[in-house]
């Protein structure tokens, strides 16, 4: 029903008052635990998305303080969990925003930290949360990497924030280079499209376009696939920077400590990341195919984003199946 100017004609004949749930709150994304109710917007919209993913400095989010009642389905919330599930966040956005490092190792690390958390949550050690949070936190890596590459303290207090970033990067490159040297982008990207395929489509035209990909991506084998992939970041690799940033601190913003209903903080850490990977690897298909202007990034997101993010089934399968 919207009109030449995009706006509903049903709306605009009888007023805001009559509007359904869905059109009075779309498209913000809202979630609500004990006393407080964060909202977000979705990128399921391409307005939305064009904002989201548009915008070039850090995320910052607003807080108010009002008299409303805000309480949660759940009886048996975990007001102590939840409260350490936002601590963790925090340092996540700490991590995710901080430019001196390369986006793939500030996911690296994030996804470091949830495992630690999530080993903590099982065994029912929370009391050991604040110690873990301060080792994660980016001066204090830093200070552990200099320490490490035998600098002292106050050589490392000394060098500076770009050359602690340049440290760190370092020393976590060679904590990881034994499992490096196994991994296989083009084996964990094709097993990890595989489990995008199994999600129920939303948009009758989506499985065409999905399964098209699929063949653009990993029909030529594990050779041909790595060159595509290193033209794709010689020629993207600054928007991508900034698009890996963007898409974690959405999703982590957005789910991170929903944890508190299935005490699983690294599955939904790992669904950020999945879900950066899925579009990564989406993009890449399109700019093999063609060039990949802005309005083209906006409109894949967006169409991730909704056969994702509105199927509750889609989004639980991915989770269940990183799990595994």
């Amino acid at each position: 029903f919207l009109n030449e100017e995009n706006l509903c004609d049903l709306y605009t004949g009888m007023g805001s008052d009559s509007m359904c749930w869905t059109c009075k709150t779309y498209p913000r994304h809202i979630e609500v635990f004990d006393g407080v109710r964060e909202v977000s917007l979705c990128l399921s919209c391409i307005e939305a998305a064009r904002i989201i993913l548009g915008t070039k400095e850090p995320v910052r989010f607003l807080s108010s303080e009002n008299d409303k009642e805000e309480s949660c389905e759940d009886e048996d919330f975990d007001f102590f969990l939840y409260t350490k599930l936002g601590e963790a966040r925090d340092v996540i956005f700490e991590i995710l925003e901080n430019r001196e490092l390369s986006s793939e190792l500030r996911m690296a690390l994030c996804l470091a930290l949830a495992h630690d958390l999530q080993r903590r949550v099982w065994n029912e050690k929370l009391y050991e949360v604040d110690e873990l949070l301060e080792r994660y936190r980016v001066g204090n890596m830093c200070k552990a990497a200099q320490g490490a590459d035998g600098m002292s303290v106050k050589d490392a207090g000394q060098a500076g924030h770009a050359g602690a970033g340049a440290t760190v990067t370092r020393f976590c490159r060679r904590l990881a280079s034994a499992s490096l040297e196994q991994y296989s982008r083009f084996e964990t990207a094709s097993e990890l499209y595989t489990v995008f395929e199994k999600m129920e489509p939303l948009d009758p035209a989506w499985p065409d376009r999905r399964d098209g990909m699929d063949e653009i991506l990993y029909g030529a084998g594990k050779e041909v696939y790595e060159a595509n992939r290193w033209a794709f970041l010689v020629a993207n690799g600054t928007r991508l920077e900034l698009l890996r940033e963007q898409i974690m601190v959405y999703f982590v913003f957005g789910y991170f400590c929903g944890a508190v209903y299935n005490d699983n903080p690294y599955g939904k850490l790992k669904l950020a990341v999945a879900a950066t990977i899925l579009v990564e690897e989406l993009l890449m298909a399109e700019w093999l195919q063609e060039d990949l202007p802005e309005k083209k990034i906006v409109d894949l997101v967006h169409c991730f984003s909704r056969e994702v993010e509105h199927s509750d089934e889609n989004r639980g399968l991915l989770e269940d199946e990183l799990v595994k």
